[in-house]
């Protein structure tokens, strides 16, 4: 073949080359029009430049230079979400600290004050603050608890449990509101195992969830909590739990909405009852992690009854009952009074530190069977006061168990707690029965009788 035909077929063969060598003719802007969608109109160009022959080349290579110019810009997306994302964690994070740390003041100074002297107005007046306070409570909780379960990053505890007196101290607290609402709400639990292994925490959270949305749309009628307990098998056993209202029900087709994020299934009751729309989704992913699983059994118009299971461990026998010794290291003197008082009142010895140095001295000079540490403190923050701590263990060949008492409490930060040689973490706010549980569960020491101060 004669350099002509060589021309020529390298021509047909090669439209892409013959379309760079050709600037002039205008094929690079051709491919950024064609990637902006002039395709039929840029189509008769190509052909009338090229030929049949090397039309369908040119349109690969067109397309793939649009197709990668495309895939650059979704990989920028991403990213910019990716950015977005990790500013939402960071967020939470601060937002959280801000607003629990006076919150844990707010509510100790509801539990100091309904222990004095108050008028029936000034109770009635109390119980209101301590309501609209822990609602903010948990809405906080549920956000932070949903986030981390989005992340795979939730934390499940195993832990000595009452399930019947978990389910309890729900019900009494929603017992005002419903009573309020002209409803009966009761419960019925003496089938449940006395003590399990389970997340006490994360089973209040679930029935918590569930009553609350009982309670909140239901308007006439009763409430009923029920518990039982299965055989145990293989060391385990399973629970089970009913909340049952007399509303007005739930059609079948909201069924696939009910456990999705700020999703309800009836807007006309979100209006008239108002709610976040976060806590049948929480309570659905808790259980989930628990072993179990979450499930509507309803009859439009008459009542809605929502059920769940979740496996816990065999709990080992209660310890015998003694007094305890506490080191509560914390700098903020609301926080010490909110702590010691419930310590001291179930008849337990606390003493109190300042700063990390100070506990770290205190500790030193005396034998402590529990240690509550804050973690932002002065001259010396909690995370390095529990290290030394655990160097000096190490020499003598004792270890005290210690607890973070913290507002930070995500799946990362239990992580840095456990990396210093934390044992748990108690989020503030608390209240004093989860004080007292901590403690217990601790020291492998149950509470002793109440003193009267």
């Amino acid at each position: 073949m004669g350099a002509g035909g060589e021309f020529s077929s390298r021509k047909s063969q090669e439209p892409a080359y013959a379309a760079e060598e050709a600037g002039s003719m205008g094929f690079v802007p051709l491919a950024d029009r064609l990637a902006s969608g002039m395709v039929d109109a840029l189509v008769p160009a190509a052909l009338a430049l090229l030929g049949l022959s090397g039309a369908g080349a040119l349109y690969t290579w067109l397309l793939h230079r649009a197709l990668r110019g495309r895939t650059a810009e979704l990989r920028r997306a991403l990213e910019r979400v990716r950015h977005a994302m990790a500013l939402k964690d960071e967020f939470l994070i601060k937002v959280t600290h801000e607003l629990r740390t006076p919150l844990h003041g707010l509510n100790g100074m509801h539990d100091v004050l309904a222990g004095t002297s108050l008028s029936e107005g000034q109770r009635k007046h109390l119980e209101l603050a301590r309501s609209a306070a822990g609602r903010l409570d948990s809405l906080i909780g549920r956000l932070l608890d949903l986030s981390e379960s989005e992340a795979g990053a939730l934390h499940i505890a195993s832990e000595e449990v009452d399930p019947a007196r978990v389910a309890a101290e729900v019900v009494g607290r929603f017992t005002s509101g419903a009573e309020a609402k002209g409803l009966r709400i009761g419960m019925d639990l003496g089938d449940l195992p006395r003590r399990v292994t389970g997340d006490g925490r994360r089973l209040k959270q679930v029935i918590e969830a569930l009553v609350d949305n009982a309670v909140r749309f239901t308007d006439q009628g009763s409430v009923q909590v029920r518990g039982r307990g299965g055989v145990p098998s293989g060391g385990l056993v399973e629970l089970h739990f009913s909340v049952e209202d007399s509303g007005p029900g739930i059609a079948a087709e909201f069924n696939g909405v009910l456990f999705e994020p700020f999703r309800q299934a009836d807007g006309s009751l979100h209006r008239r009852h108002d709610g976040s729309g976060l806590g049948l989704a929480l309570a659905a992913r808790l259980v989930e992690a628990m072993g179990g699983r979450l499930w509507l059994d309803s009859d439009p118009g008459e009542s809605a009854r929502f059920c769940f299971t979740i496996r816990c461990g065999a709990a080992p026998e209660p310890a015998g009952k003694r007094p305890l010794r506490v080191l509560l290291a914390e700098d903020n003197a609301l926080n010490q009074l909110v702590a010691r008082r419930p310590l001291e009142k179930a008849g337990h010895i606390v003493v109190v530190a300042e700063d990390g140095q100070a506990a770290v001295a205190r500790f030193e000079l005396e034998p402590f069977d529990v240690v509550l540490m804050d973690v932002q403190m002065p001259v010396m923050d909690g995370l390095q006061a529990t290290r030394a701590i655990r160097e000096r263990e190490a020499r003598l060949g004792r270890r005290v168990p210690i607890a973070a008492v913290t507002a930070h409490s995500l799946g990362s930060d239990r992580e840095r707690y456990r990396a210093v040689g934390i044992d748990e973490c108690l989020t503030k706010p608390f209240n004093a029965a989860d004080l007292l549980a901590l403690v217990e569960r601790l020291s492998d020491a149950p509470m002793g009788p109440p003193v009267v101060h």
